[in-house]
């Protein structure tokens, strides 16, 4: 098996907590697909909607749980990585490595403490925000008279202070910040505040595709 990419974002977690298996399934990715396709590395996102969830912490937690299942039921093929070196090891080794993210900062519910449990369990990055604001900071859309406005940026509303306090926290850590689905007010406070390298999992060309989580060329 030659393994050739990584991918940097999927919700594969998320459905399965609906019921699948990792082994082969009818979502977008499973051990099937990668190794068919060459996977390297996948991204698997700890997604939480805040508005569906009273308490998002625990329903982290619980997927969580779900990632180590999966890896279970692997039976090897698929290995969490924690670091580039990792990654090397196993595709060495022609094994798939899994790397832990979360998608939706507000799971911290302001408790910056809380990234020191996401660091232990491997979480590698961050998604700041989702489609809500949060305590780190805005979403890139607007809502008008109760509709969503996804073409016009949010260019006033960057990171909050905890933002600020989190971004630097998670830096310390290893934890990247992930700047999908963020304002472009809060793209360009990372930009002036983030000491090592960001990412944009799963945003694409604005040039292209004229959507608010897409970058400009400019980003």
């Amino acid at each position: 098996m030659r393994l050739t990419y990584a991918d940097m974002h999927c919700d594969t977690v998320m459905c399965l907590m609906e019921g699948g298996s990792i082994l082969q399934n009818n979502l977008h990715i499973d051990l099937e697909k990668l190794q068919k396709g060459g996977a390297a590395a996948q991204c698997f996102a700890l997604f939480v909607d805040l508005a569906a969830f009273p308490d998002p912490w625990e329903r982290a937690l619980a997927m969580e749980k779900m990632f180590r299942e999966m890896l279970a039921e692997s039976d090897g093929a698929i290995k969490q990585a924690k670091t580039a070196a990792e990654i090397r090891k196993n595709m060495a080794e022609d094994v798939i490595s899994a790397v832990l993210t979360v998608e939706e900062g507000g799971i911290l519910s302001g408790k910056i403490e809380r990234l020191n449990t996401l660091a232990e369990m491997g979480v590698r990055m961050i998604t700041l925000t989702w489609n809500h604001k949060n305590e780190i900071g805005f979403p890139n859309f607007t809502r008008k008279d109760g509709k969503t406005d996804l073409f016009s940026p949010n260019t006033k509303d960057g990171l909050a202070k905890f933002g600020f306090e989190a971004v630097e926290m998670m830096e310390s850590l290893g934890i990247i910040p992930d700047a999908s689905h963020l304002s472009d007010a809060g793209f360009y406070d990372l930009l002036k505040i983030c000491k090592k390298p960001f990412v944009a999992t799963h945003s694409n060309a604005r040039t292209v595709c004229g959507v608010v989580r897409n970058m400009t060329d400019d980003m």
